[in-house]
């Protein structure tokens, strides 16, 4: 092959690496549902923007569940929800839901990691949870993240508000008081403009309820680079 023709087709070799589209990430938790998530709403708007591609991951930790002292109608739940869960995702978004068996939120952090640089993933999203050893193993599996350049953003979804963001005047101290806690949160909505997630035509099917509910999809970011 002439140099000009090796010159030629290094360039088209780039060019096609260069037009790859970025690859996003839904990480399931205790949500397990299409409609009304905001993670995955948000999750697929930004795809939609940035022409992504978007697969699904929820890892079942049975040594952790037994751990947390999980009942077994819980587990029972989650492992009939799931394939609907699946069904769901590829019939109506063409989301491909992955299922991982990792025993503890440890295994988790490394089996993440590694699904997002085999398949060249850039982004993750999922829902925040508030116990102890879920916030530690988000912690910790955005540090990791981070260290591959991958984002990793949580959004408030299970709470009409999220935790410790009603406070006292001094805006450090949690009201004791509930009377006067209430009436700072109707403040709060009364004040705060409503807002819906905007959902691309493609993902239609996920409805928001935020207005009938009255929840702000406000966004926590962890890591981002």
């Amino acid at each position: 092959m002439s140099k000009t023709a090796q010159t030629a087709a290094t360039d088209t070799d780039e060019n096609a690496t260069s037009k790859n589209p970025p690859h996003y990430l839904m990480w399931f938790r205790r949500d397990l549902r299409i409609h009304d998530n905001t993670a995955l709403a948000a999750l697929c708007e930004r795809a939609k923007e940035d022409n992504a591609l978007v697969s699904a991951v929820f890892f079942l930790t049975p040594e952790q569940w037994q751990a947390h002292d999980t009942s077994l109608v819980q587990v029972d739940h989650i492992t009939r929800t799931l394939p609907i869960l699946a069904k769901d995702l590829q019939s109506q978004l063409n989301i491909t839901l992955t299922v991982q068996l990792c025993p503890s939120f440890t295994d988790c952090i490394e089996a993440l990691t590694t699904l997002c640089n085999d398949n060249e993933i850039s982004c993750v999203m999922a829902n925040h949870e508030y116990e102890g050893n879920e916030i530690d193993r988000d912690e910790q599996s955005s540090k990791q993240l981070a260290k591959n350049d991958i984002e990793f953003v949580c959004w408030h979804d299970q709470c009409i508000l999220p935790p410790q963001s009603i406070t006292t005047n001094d805006g450090d101290s949690m009201y004791k008081v509930f009377t006067h806690f209430i009436k700072n949160g109707d403040i709060r909505w009364t004040s705060a403009p409503s807002k819906c997630t905007k959902h691309p035509q493609w993902i239609g099917i996920i409805k928001s309820n935020y207005h009938h509910r009255k929840r702000l999809p406000i966004q926590s970011t962890i890591s981002k680079h």
